[in-house]
């Protein structure tokens, strides 16, 4: 699915809530939405984080076991 059409799903999805939701039910269902939202992307900052430096501790030392090789 291309950006526009994931754009195009996501706003065609909240006008069918719209439409079957009160103004209050749809208010809570928007602040749910939000709050899975942020924490979806926290999750995912955390991960790459992780991921980032792991891959930068492994680096580091695979590059100090070849230097330890070379001047031996």
């Amino acid at each position: 699915m291309t950006p526009s059409q994931e754009s195009t799903f996501i706003t065609l999805m909240a006008n069918l809530l719209a439409e079957h939701l009160s103004e209050e039910e749809a208010a809570n269902v928007a602040s749910i939405l939000t709050q899975l939202g942020g924490s979806l992307a926290f999750v995912a900052a955390r991960k790459a984080l992780q991921q980032q430096r792991k891959t930068k501790k492994d680096s580091s030392t695979k590059d100090k076991t070849t230097n330890d090789a070379s001047n031996s």
